[in-house]
Formats: C-alpha cells, sequence, structure tokens
C-alpha cells in the first residue's frame, strides 16, 4: 500500500487510541452501578490502602486474604496516579484498563515500526489490533495486574530483536523486567522462560550458510539474547528484594471453572490460525530483524499450545485463560496477518486491490478485537454489583461510627468476594482491621468457625476460611469488634438495626444513615481519568526511553507509557517501603522527580 503522510499517520493513531478507549471503558462509561468482576474490588482497596499507609501495610493482612505484598507494584503506581489526578482508586483502576490497552497497542506499533520495519500506515492497525485484542479486552476484567506487566513485556520484545543486531537496549530491557517482576513476578518468569527459548531459536535456526566472521551469525545474535536474559533476569530477582514480602507462594495453577467461564473470550480458534498465516507470510524474505523479531513471536504464541498440550495430560486442566492473554505473540502476528494480505492485496490487484485490503484490514479487525460485553457474566456481574451496593451502604455507616473497634461482616455467602468488596468500601484506615466470618451471627458468637453436621457445606468452607484469614482470632473478638451481618433481603437477624435490605448492625451504636446514591461513572470523569494517566506515563517514561534506546522519537513517544509505568512502579515501591504514603503530595513529588530525573540525565548526556 502507499505511504501516508506524518499527520494523516498521527490522525489515525489518535483515532486508534480513541478506538481502544471505547471497546476497554464501554462496560462501564455512562452505567449507574456498573457490573464489577470478582478481582476489580481487590485492586481498588490494595491501591487506597497503599495510598493511605504505605506498602508495608499489605505485609499486615492475613494471607488467607491475598493481600499479595509480593506483587506491590500495582498498588504502587495505582497510588501515584491517583493521587496526580485526585481520583478515587475504582475510577482509576477501571481507567488503567484502558490505559494499559493502549500502552500496549503502543508498544506493538513500536514493534511494528523497528522490529517487523512495517510501514506507517500499519502502525495505527497494530495499536488498535493489539491494544483492543481479545487477549486485552479479556485480560482487562479480571487480570489486571497481568495486564500492566505485559505492557512490559511487550516492550521487552520490541528491543530484544535490536539487541540480537548490536542495538543498545540491555539497560532499558533491565528497566523493564524489574518492574515487571515488582508487578506480577509469575508472568515476569514465564516470560523470561519465553527469552530464553527465543535465544536458542535463535542459536539452532539456518536458514543459508553464514560465515563466522558474518557479524550477524546467528550464534552471535543468540548470544546477545542470552547475555539479555541473564542481566534482565538478575535485575529482576534483585528488585524483587524490595517488595514488603518476597514471593514465598505460587497460586494454583489448575482448574476448570475459569477456563469454562472465560477462556471463550479469547478467540483462540480464530486467532491462532491468523497467527499462523501472519508467521508464513511475514517470513517470507524477511531481513534479519525482521525474522528475529517473528521468531520472538512466534516463541511467545506458542505458550498458548504448549500450555494446551501440557493441560490434556494433566489430570486436572491447567489455568488456560490466564495463559491465553499472556502470549500477546497471538494477536501481535494476527495483525501482522492482517496487514500483509491487505498489502499484498493493493500491490497486485491495482485499483481493485485497495478495495479488497480496506476489506481485509476492517473485516480483520472486526474479527480480532475483543468484544466488552463478553468479559462479563452478566448474572455474576448483578450479583457483585448488588454486594457492592450493600458494601457501600456498610462503609457510610462506618465512617460515622468512631473509634478503634475491630469490624466483622458475617456473611454466609463467598467469604473471599465479600471480604473483597467490604474492604473497598470500610474507610480506608479501617482496612487493616476489618474481618469477614462465614456463618450467622449466632455462630459467629461461639468464638469459632460454623461446625454443625446438618450445615455440612457452609461448615466446611467456614473451617478452611477461618484458618486462612483469622490467624489470631482472640485479638479480634476480644476488643468487642463491630458486627455487621450481609444476608438475606427479606430477613434480618433478631435484635438487629437494619441499614438497608441485606444490611443489619447486629453490635455497634446505629448513628442516622441514608442509603448512598447510586454509583454512577461518567463518560467525562473515565476519560478524563483515562487521558490524564496516560499523559503522567507519557511525561515520566519518554525521557527514560530517549535516554536508553537509540530510536526515532516516534518509537520512543510509543514506548514512553510503557517506561512511565516501569520508572514509576520502581520509584514507587522503593519509597513506599520506607513507611511513606504513596497519595498525596508523595506521589505528585514521585511523577516530577521521576520524570523530571530522566529528562534531565537524557537532555546532560546528549549534550556531553
Amino acid at each position: 500500500m502507499t505511504s501516508i503522510s506524518a499527520p494523516r499517520t498521527i490522525l489515525f493513531i489518535v483515532v486508534a487510541v480513541a478506538g481502544v478507549v471505547l471497546v476497554l471503558l464501554l462496560p462501564f462509561g455512562g452505567e449507574t452501578d456498573p457490573a464489577t468482576s470478582f478481582d476489580m474490588p481487590y485492586y481498588v482497596w490494595r491501591a487506597q490502602l497503599v495510598a493511605a499507609e504505605g506498602l508495608d501495610s499489605l505485609a499486615g493482612i492475613p494471607d488467607g486474604v491475598f493481600p499479595n505484598p509480593d506483587r506491590a507494584g500495582f498498588p504502587a503506581l495505582a497510588a501515584i496516579l491517583g493521587a496526580a489526578g485526585r481520583l478515587d482508586a475504582l475510577t482509576l483502576v477501571i481507567a488503567m484498563r484502558a490505559v494499559s490497552a493502549i500502552a500496549i497497542g503502543a508498544a506493538a506499533a513500536a514493534f511494528a515500526k523497528e522490529s517487523l520495519g512495517e510501514p506507517s500506515w500499519s502502525w495505527p492497525w497494530f495499536l488498535v489490533g493489539v491494544g483492543a485484542s481479545a487477549a486485552v479486552v479479556g485480560a482487562a476484567i479480571g487480570s489486571l495486574e497481568q495486564l500492566v506487566a505485559e505492557v512490559l513485556f511487550l516492550g521487552v520484545a520490541t528491543i530484544a530483536p535490536l539487541v540480537a543486531r548490536r542495538r543498545p537496549g540491555i539497560v532499558a530491557t533491565a528497566l523493564l523486567l524489574a518492574a515487571a517482576a515488582l508487578t506480577h513476578w509469575i508472568f515476569t518468569a514465564l516470560f523470561l522462560g519465553v527469552l530464553l527459548a527465543f535465544a536458542a531459536v535463535l542459536a539452532l535456526w539456518r536458514d543459508r550458510p553464514e560465515p563466522v566472521s558474518d557479524p550477524d551469525h546467528r550464534r552471535d545474535a543468540a548470544f546477545r539474547v542470552f547475555r539479555l536474559v541473564a542481566i534482565g533476569g538478575a535485575t529482576a530477582i534483585v528488585s524483587v528484594a524490595l517488595l514488603p514480602e518476597l514471593p514465598h507462594r505460587v497460586p494454583e495453577v489448575v482448574g476448570e471453572k475459569g477456563n469454562l467461564t472465560r477462556l471463550a473470550t479469547y478467540e483462540l480458534g480464530l486467532l491462532i490460525p491468523l497467527a499462523a498465516i501472519g508467521v508464513l507470510l511475514g517470513l517470507r524474505g524477511a531481513r534479519p530483524t525482521r525474522r528475529d523479531a517473528i521468531l520472538l513471536m512466534t516463541v511467545w504464541a506458542a505458550a498458548v499450545p504448549v500450555a494446551m498440550l501440557v493441560s490434556a495430560l494433566l489430570p486436572t486442566s491447567l489455568k488456560l485463560f490466564r495463559v491465553a492473554p499472556f502470549a500477546l505473540g497471538v494477536p501481535v502476528l494476527a495483525v501482522l496477518a492482517i496487514v500483509t494480505v491487505a498489502s499484498l492485496a493493493s500491490e497486485r490487484l491495482g485499483a481493485p486491490g485497495r478495495a479488497v485490503a480496506a476489506a481485509v484490514l476492517l473485516g480483520g479487525l472486526l474479527l480480532a478485537v475483543g468484544t466488552p460485553a463478553a468479559t462479563f457474566d452478566p448474572a455474576y456481574g448483578a450479583y457483585t454489583t448488588q454486594r457492592m451496593e450493600r458494601a457501600r451502604v456498610a462503609g457510610r455507616y462506618l465512617a460515622q461510627v468512631a473509634g478503634e473497634r475491630p469490624i466483622v461482616f458475617t456473611t454466609r455467602e463467598d467469604p473471599r468476594l465479600i471480604d473483597r468488596i467490604v474492604r473497598a468500601w470500610v474507610p480506608t484506615e479501617r482496612i487493616p482491621d476489618t474481618w469477614v466470618y462465614q456463618g450467622t451471627p449466632e455462630d459467629l458468637a461461639t468464638g469459632g468457625p460454623v461446625s454443625d453436621s446438618e450445615r455440612a457445606a457452609l461448615s466446611s468452607s467456614s473451617q478452611a476460611w477461618w484458618s486462612r484469614s483469622w490467624p489470631r482470632p482472640s485479638d479480634v473478638l476480644d476488643r468487642d469488634p463491630l458486627v455487621i451481618d450481609l444476608g438475606p433481603t427479606d430477613r434480618a437477624p433478631p435484635g438487629s438495626a437494619v441499614l438497608a435490605p441485606g444490611v443489619s448492625v447486629i453490635r455497634g451504636p446505629l448513628p442516622a444513615v441514608t442509603e448512598p446514591e447510586p454509583l454512577r461513572l461518567g463518560w467525562s470523569r473515565l476519560l478524563l481519568a483515562a487521558v490524564a494517566s496516560l499523559l503522567i506515563l507519557a511525561f515520566v517514561g519518554g525521557g527514560w526511553a530517549r535516554l536508553l534506546l537509540d530510536l526515532p522519537a516516534a518509537s520512543v513517544v510509543l514506548l514512553a507509557p510503557a517506561f512511565g509505568i516501569a520508572a514509576l512502579t520502581i520509584a514507587g515501591v522503593a519509597v513506599g517501603r520506607s513507611g511513606v504514603p504513596l497519595g498525596g503530595a508523595v506521589g505528585m513529588a514521585l511523577i516530577a522527580m521521576t520524570g523530571g530525573a530522566g529528562w534531565l540525565i537524557s537532555r546532560l548526556r546528549r549534550s556531553g
């Protein structure tokens, strides 16, 4: 296809960014009491706590509640960005869906430009095709930490083929991998495995005889990638020492439930064949850097079929719905297939070919892009929304109750979900002293978990939850806790004071409480949060990308959000470990200092 002017390319990129934002925020924009996923309240309360109390506060929460102090990067980043925009945690967490997707799309466009050598007209297609792909949209609803880490992985994937060809980028890679380890060390380890496999492929790949003296000799390229992995991996391991708690537990990797409810949203049956076409078309007559880039994405994409094979051999299935969004090589190669077919049609069919190319681009994009509504189970979304409304009522009540008494919520439902929801809505300073008991208020009065043969299922679940999330019950029960029951809407426990249907005060004062107004997430506020966060990340990361990479300005701009995430995550975790809350003035100062340092050092280096 013919090239287009720079202003038109910029316009197309802006339109692509707007498309990604629309896809990612559509389930929330303009909605009243929007549906929430199981994980969303978890991100909200952790960001609130770190903003108000610092990172070490995560380590004070019982391990069974999964505060994950060994994955402190995201709450640190969210606390800093929320401080700059004066945003509540819920708005920021939802906006980060779009921000992460745009950063992934922008990194994909940089990959297309620098590693694949694609023309400028294709960059917006990579931005929206990967940024709003089924992998990204599906991950955004319930795997936000993983999605933020994948921004950093795609940044590394852009740099690695360039390093293999003697371009600078090892320090940049180390920065990105260190931040990724702070955000999600599990997937960082998996990605390091992908890079190692890529280096092995480079060492073994032969497509023509090459003399040892050739500077592009495959073994030499493989050695440079091995060195990249060694330095980046060592930096990632060292950075983990900054976390409030060292990694000590690998989450459960097997389970069928998520595969049944979420795996279909990734549209693997369509995208994997498209990715295979992208490999076959992309490797034809490819120059060395492009060939290496396609090989890297092929290895990354292969994580899905490999995981499927391993899962089939195990007695219990792997959580494939976690692997599918991790393998961003699949959407990248799928978009490469769409762009290559469109380009061939335009070049070989003349005027009719341009119409065919437009149809291929638009049709392929519609097939590859994820469906926002598909990421929600309507029934489960309505269920979580109702529980969130009740938690908001309880939070409004607790904000009026003075004192240092612990807060105990009793419930007969899933205690992990209720725990996450109530922590997101109690006053922030009360989050560490909030507890969820699975059982009735009468059961709580026994001082232990439910033990009733006539309620076998509830007893088993209550005892398991008690052992995980109540490490020292007497420290709570002996301090005259406030007790709130979250129960059926049609009846309240005897002797309780009803705040709202399904919310009753069992023990505690009863000030005048009115139900909060319905929670409405207006488009203007969400868009402002997304734009402000993206601009902050671009400012902070632009100087570091310019300093650490020898790339044109356009590529620096495209990779700036990824470097902004990396720089703020590392700075936030380092400062947060000192016990300083990361919200307010501290967050704004970190943005100014981290961003300013990158631009200043870059300017001094170039001047020198």
